[in-house]
């Protein structure tokens, strides 16, 4: 299996096994890339979110007391 292969899969499995569990209805995939994708996510602090799940997320750009 390629990178590739193994990011798409990856990639897949986000986008169905926790954006789409989470939020269902309420998150809109808008664009991919073979290293981001971009939603449009209805939610009260999609911030607060994101920290619940933080394992999920690359935030090695983030200040360290920011997560």
């Amino acid at each position: 299996m390629s990178f590739l292969d193994l990011s798409k899969t990856q990639m897949y499995d986000f986008q169905y096994n926790y954006i789409r569990k989470k939020y269902n209805h309420k998150a809109k995939l808008l664009a991919t890339d073979t290293k981001s994708i971009t939603y449009a996510i209805e939610t009260e602090d999609v911030y607060k979110d994101f920290c619940s799940d933080k394992d999920k997320f690359d935030s090695s750009e983030y200040p360290e007391d920011s997560i």
